[in-house]
């Protein structure tokens, strides 16, 4: 589980500077909540995918 949660985390860092970078070049104004629900939605997938696919190659 801690290197499936280490991983996501430098994804959803990355994804984070990247929207950041889009939302500030295209002067979007999106709602903090909308913001915030969807980075922790993406990082729980994340780390899902990540669980199972670490698990699978172990057994």
């Amino acid at each position: 589980m801690e290197r499936a949660t280490a991983g996501a985390f430098l994804d959803v860092v990355i994804a984070v500077g990247v929207a950041l970078t889009l939302t500030s070049l295209l002067d979007l104004d999106v709602p903090g909540r909308l913001v915030l629900l969807g980075l922790l939605g993406g990082a729980c997938a994340d780390t899902a995918l990540r669980y199972r696919v670490l698990s699978r190659r172990e057994a």
